[in-house]
């Protein structure tokens, strides 16, 4: 099994200190539990996402949730302080694919209520939360939680992880827990700079648990064919943000497409480009 030939200048973007041994024995065993969830049935998938990521974490010592440190300085901080400036204060918010809950328990002080909900509690430790945060866990799309009860939902990095035939359900379960008029802020990677999870080091697409990963105008069209009254690109920078135009957005996607394969690596080192390619939309009920 052979890496890419940029498999350094990716590993050294990703913040990724692991061995290559480490890194292919992620990128074997992801593969393999991917290929079982695309070909699994629905109702096999619900008990599916649990155990192909409980096996991950608990096979992987080195996975790269149990020791991001790149996180730890500053990364959920400024996750944070993006969601302060969505949230109105003492809104409820519901975080779907939490992981160790940490921007939850972050949240917490400025929100009447938090839930984080992920298919694994392997990562989170229950004893940091505060008494407003609850742990709650998924079977992949539903939402355990009363139709109309929160005013804020937010993932990051969770919906290129799902089935393409469960993203939708998943969408209307959390149409249907938000009030009338509140948000979904979604972040997710692009396909077209992709793939971004563990196959990048070896392919180009996406192979492991990226089971679909979107451009703007594909995530878009999900959340309206899900129900949303809009959904709207933002630009996220320096803790601010402002409104991409769908245009704009989509001229980047395409000025990357047609580029040469040694300025598209040149277009990923770049800070301003990378950050403009990143998918950042904000839909309403």
């Amino acid at each position: 099994m052979q890496p890419r030939p940029d498999f350094e200048r990716v590993a050294k973007s990703a913040h990724d200190p692991r061995t290559i041994d480490q890194i292919i024995e992620h990128y074997s065993l992801e593969k393999n539990l991917a290929k079982r969830l695309k070909i699994s049935s629905k109702e096999d998938r619900r008990r599916f996402y649990r155990e192909a990521y409980d096996t991950l974490f608990q096979q992987l010592p080195h996975h790269p949730q149990h020791n991001n440190n790149y996180l730890d300085h500053g990364y959920i901080s400024k996750q944070a302080a993006l969601l302060k400036k969505l949230i109105k204060p003492d809104a409820d918010l519901i975080e779907i694919g939490a992981g160790d809950a940490r921007l939850a328990i972050e949240m917490a002080p400025h929100c009447r209520s938090v839930t984080a909900i992920d298919v694994s509690d392997a990562l989170f430790q229950p004893q940091q939360a505060p008494a407003n945060v609850q742990f709650l866990l998924t079977n992949g799309t539903t939402i355990d939680m009363p139709d109309g009860s929160v005013d804020f939902v937010y993932s990051n990095q969770l919906v290129e992880h799902l089935h393409p035939d469960d993203a939708e359900e998943q969408l209307r379960e959390i149409i249907r827990v938000l009030r009338k008029g509140g948000k979904y802020f979604c972040i997710t990677p692009n396909v077209t700079s992709g793939p971004h999870d563990v196959s990048k080091y070896f392919d180009y697409v996406a192979t492991g648990f990226h089971l679909k990963e979107h451009s703007f105008s594909s995530l878009a069209s999900l959340l309206r064919s899900a129900g949303f009254r809009s959904a709207t690109p933002l630009l996220v920078r320096k803790g601010g943000y402002r409104v991409l135009p769908f245009y704009v957005a989509q001229t980047i996607e395409i000025a990357f497409k047609i580029a040469q394969t040694t300025t598209r690596a040149s277009l990923r080192s770049n800070p301003r480009i990378r950050n403009a390619l990143g998918i950042n939309m904000i839909a309403t009920k």
